[in-house]
């Protein structure tokens, strides 16, 4: 996949990078806008991290108290002997709503950040001002078909992984993103997001 230069995206923001810590692992997130307006939080998708949310920063930090996260297992939160999983982010997500001071929000997820957006809500229902899921699925209906769907593109994508990590990442990024630039920013994101290393 070739870079493209606008990839390079400078984002005039302050943006404040903070972590959250728990037992024995930090989640990190990364904080901008002013403190006394509402809250956006940005849930990444799978592979990838906070920075898939760059271009959207300093359009809604205008108006908004905006937060990005590197979900548990990517980006930098980085986990070592910890048996928490992804399912235990809507607890990290609400730790960072009181340390920031925050008993309410907008929040929006993509992908495997749908989900956790999701559990959020299930969870902590009385703090959610708007929910936006994107390129998930709903988590509280069983849905035969789309169990099918899902069951037989992931055998496709832990097949593609197996064998040639670049393969899998260009086939998420087809799949998730519409346009070129999306795809080269997914693609560009989602190369440190195994275990520390960059994927090649």
């Amino acid at each position: 996949m070739k870079k493209s230069k606008e990839l390079n995206n400078r984002i005039e923001s302050l943006i404040k990078h903070k972590t959250l810590k728990i037992n024995d692992y930090e989640i990190h997130y990364f904080v901008s806008g002013e403190k006394n307006n509402s809250l956006v939080l940005f849930l990444h998708p799978a592979f990838s991290e906070h920075r898939a949310f760059d271009r959207q920063i300093d359009f809604f930090s205008k108006k908004y108290r905006v937060i990005t996260i590197d979900l548990i297992g990517h980006g930098l939160s980085k986990t070592k002997k910890t048996k928490d999983k992804i399912d235990v982010s809507f607890k990290h997500i609400n730790k960072i709503l009181e340390i920031e001071g925050f008993d309410s929000l907008h929040i929006v997820g993509v992908s495997i950040g749908s989900l956790s957006a999701q559990y959020f809500a299930l969870n902590y229902h009385e703090k959610i001002k708007s929910l936006t899921v994107l390129g998930g699925y709903d988590i509280n209906k069983k849905n035969k078909e789309v169990e099918k769907a899902r069951r037989s593109s992931n055998f496709s994508l832990v097949f593609r992984a197996l064998f040639s990590m670049k393969s899998f990442r260009n086939k998420v990024a087809e799949i998730t993103c519409k346009t070129e630039k999306g795809r080269d920013l997914f693609y560009e994101t989602t190369g440190y997001c195994v275990v520390g290393q960059p994927v090649v």
